[in-house]
């Protein structure tokens, strides 16, 4: 097995990475906790208004739970151009090595340059992962069981789960090193990213399913903490971690985009 390829070093390089440019994920994770905790806040909330809307306590106002929607929204685009404006940074001064002096002009002129490109980008592969998984499952739990509606859902999230992993995790796994990099378009770059990971499915999806498990985990303990549906200091300290480990997944992007990459110049 080439040596270039190994999951683990693979793992070990991108976490050595991420430790070396501690302070930048410190502040990122800090800057996307909040609004993740906004959020969480704003379900809290939800849910409260909809046990008052059944009786259970003095229902709101309609104005007040329009503006309690709109609230949500806000935050969902929030988090969406947080969590790209983090991937400019990072992908940044990857690319871009600079001093303790000179890092902030680096990452500032990096998301300026590279969040609308990034951005755009995250949207092309929500919309390519639903418009493949979604009928996919649907069809193929319809064909297989006889539109059983139990067997239908298993397929469906079966499908929809090994869609995702190979067309989104997989094969464009790279797409956001090389817009940053390459300086290439979002169309480019999904299909730069499919060309280069071809040959390197096992590869990637190994390191995916590693890191993944680990979040995975992560996640359930931070449930097993949690006392009520409040939002309390645990869930601060969850958005925190999730954010930690986001800022991970494009540290394992990036050293998965120059491993292949040299492995391309070496012919």
């Amino acid at each position: 097995m080439d040596p270039s390829f190994s999951i683990i070093a693979t793992l070990v390089e991108a976490a050595k990475l991420a430790w070396r440019h501690g302070k930048l994920v410190l502040v990122l994770a800090i800057i996307c906790s909040v609004p993740s905790v906004a959020g969480q806040c704003a379900a809290v909330e939800i849910v409260a208004s909809s046990a008052a809307l059944k009786g259970a306590t003095a229902p709101p106002s309609p104005g007040y739970l329009q503006l309690l929607s709109l609230f949500t929204f806000v935050v969902i685009i929030v988090e969406m151009v947080v969590a790209v404006a983090m991937q400019a940074a990072i992908l940044g001064i990857l690319k871009t090595p600079a001093t303790s002096e000179r890092a902030w002009p680096v990452i500032r002129d990096s998301v300026r340059r590279y969040i609308w490109p990034l951005f755009i980008l995250s949207l092309l592969l929500a919309i390519i992962a639903f418009l493949i998984t979604v009928p996919f499952g649907f069809i193929l739990g319809r064909v297989a069981f006889g539109a059983t509606e139990s067997s239908s859902y298993l397929v469906g999230f079966l499908s929809m789960l090994i869609a995702i992993l190979y067309l989104v995790f997989a094969k464009y796994a790279l797409a956001d090193p090389l817009v940053v990099v390459e300086n290439l378009n979002p169309l480019a770059a999904l299909g730069r990213s499919w060309r280069m990971t071809r040959g390197r499915f096992g590869y990637v999806v190994g390191c995916y399913i590693f890191v993944g498990t680990g979040e995975y985990f992560l996640s359930q303990l931070a449930q097993y903490f949690e006392i009520s549906s409040a939002v309390t200091w645990v869930n601060s300290v969850d958005a925190f971690i999730n954010s930690v480990i986001a800022c991970y997944w494009i540290f394992l992007a990036w050293v998965m985009y120059m491993r292949i990459k040299a492995a391309e110049a070496a012919g």
